[in-house]
């Protein structure tokens, strides 16, 4: 998918019109358009606007955002949040003793 047809799909989703995206960032909607269609690229101060105001990031309509994280990955970051520093690096070294088999080298 492209910059264009990402940001397209991103208002989409969002109900957000062109014509509304435009108001917020300070363009006019043609813009938007020709930026949607492929005719023009944002400059990057302009897509970080767009992001922001798709309440999204650059990198995500640049396709370039990591996949999603599995739900016990997921589970094991939430809970891994409220861990301080020694806490944290103990489970690090616990991870690396149990995964150490598994690593090729």
């Amino acid at each position: 998918m492209s910059l264009g047809e990402q940001i397209a799909h991103v208002r989409k989703t969002k109900n957000i019109k062109s014509g509304e995206l435009a108001e917020v960032i300070g363009v006019k909607q043609p813009y938007i358009s020709a930026i949607e269609n492929g005719r023009k690229i944002p400059s990057v101060d302009l897509l970080q606007k767009i992001a922001s105001a798709l309440g999204t990031t650059s990198s995500e309509l640049l396709g370039e955002s990591s996949p999603p994280l599995s739900f016990e990955m997921k589970r094991l970051v939430d809970t891994a949040k409220f861990l301080d520093k020694e806490m944290l690096d103990g489970l690090i070294g616990v991870l690396e003793d149990l995964t150490s088999g598994y690593r090729k080298h």
